[in-house]
């Protein structure tokens, strides 16, 4: 067996980090996760893939995204804070000196302007969506066109605070070879947007043959329980296909999405994860720690820490490796 490729990340995009494709390409590659669709990808397909998807109203694809507003002006701030965060309470806000920082992945912003009354400041937030991300927002008709100067789409000679960085940086980052057991742990980070390997419409026939499970290594270490993990895993796999061609031939319609549940926790599950860095803070101090279980702390949690605490010098600095390197501790300030 091959369980040395389990476990594997990659830093997909970073709003102030080293890496950012475009979102529309950023929003395709997530969602094709979902249906092992990776290879439809081409030089011009993201557009298309958008439209598609925000046709179809099933808009969690485009929450991998990430956008800050900075809001300056007396009348602007004292107009439109409140509104923004009526209309759409998941919006991240914070206050400086003598402004507003507003973010949020671009479904939370479509949702905020079906929700919002016309005004100059939403407004203005929508024309510089419109300009910046057509594809995205062309459903919506402005009620003018509006170049308001108090309103900036992400801010560039910003002089960011580390609580500001918390709540407006964001990062997406792919989980691959890791079992739904741990994604199921995973998904529980509900301010995380996520876009998982779909049971229901990839086919997970050759999850034996193609090494695509986990092994625990505690049963790895141990021949005899190995090998009884090994033969139950095998027996699965063979009933399942079995199960698959028998709802064929009886006429199912649907056989992957009900042959799926016989399919063992083990089988990997790729997914995708983007959130802003007060979420990945939050979820290094829950799954790096001692107590976490060991595949999404040792696998993952982490690999992501130690490549974060590169991309952003001083975010993470409050948490400590232990001297073999299987756990980080937030170290209390």
């Amino acid at each position: 067996m091959n369980q040395g490729k389990k476990g594997q990340i990659q830093i997909l995009a970073t709003t102030q980090g080293i890496i950012h494709p475009t979102l529309l390409q950023m929003v395709e590659v997530a969602g094709r996760t979902c249906y092992k669709s990776a290879d439809k990808i081409t030089d011009n397909s993201a557009t298309g893939f958008v439209r598609g998807i925000v046709k179809s109203g099933h808009e969690s694809v485009i929450e991998h995204s990430w956008i800050v507003f900075k809001l300056t002006g007396q009348e602007t701030r004292d107009n439109v804070i409140m509104e923004l965060f009526l209309a759409n309470n998941l919006l991240s806000i914070t206050q400086g000196e003598n402004y507003y920082l507003a973010s949020g992945n671009l479904r939370m912003f479509r949702d905020l302007f079906k929700a919002h009354q016309p005004s100059t400041v939403t407004d203005a937030m929508l024309s510089a969506l419109k300009q910046r991300l057509p594809v995205f927002f062309e459903d919506f008709q402005e009620t003018a066109s509006f170049n308001n100067p108090d309103v900036v789409i992400d801010p560039q000679d910003h002089q960011w605070t580390p609580k500001e960085k918390l709540a407006h940086w964001s990062a997406t980052v792919r989980f691959q070879y890791g079992s739904r057991t741990m994604t199921h742990q995973l998904v529980r980070h509900r301010p995380f947007s996520p876009s998982q390997e779909s049971q229901r419409y990839c086919d997970e026939q050759d999850f034996y043959e193609s090494d695509y499970f986990v092994v625990p290594p505690s049963i790895e270490a141990n021949p005899e329980l190995k090998e009884f993990y090994l033969q139950v895993m095998t027996e699965l796999s063979q009933k399942h296909k079995t199960l698959v061609k028998m709802a064929k031939e009886a006429g199912l319609t649907k056989v992957r999405e009900d042959a799926r549940f016989i399919l063992p926790n083990a089988v990997c599950s790729e997914i995708v994860i983007t959130g802003n860095l007060k979420e990945w803070f939050h979820f290094f101090k829950m799954r790096c720690e001692s107590h976490a279980q060991w595949e999404i702390r040792e696998s993952f949690a982490n690999k992501i820490l130690s490549e974060f605490k590169q991309i952003f010098p001083g975010v993470f600095d409050r948490f400590q490796f232990s001297e073999d390197g299987t756990k980080a501790d937030l170290i209390k300030s």
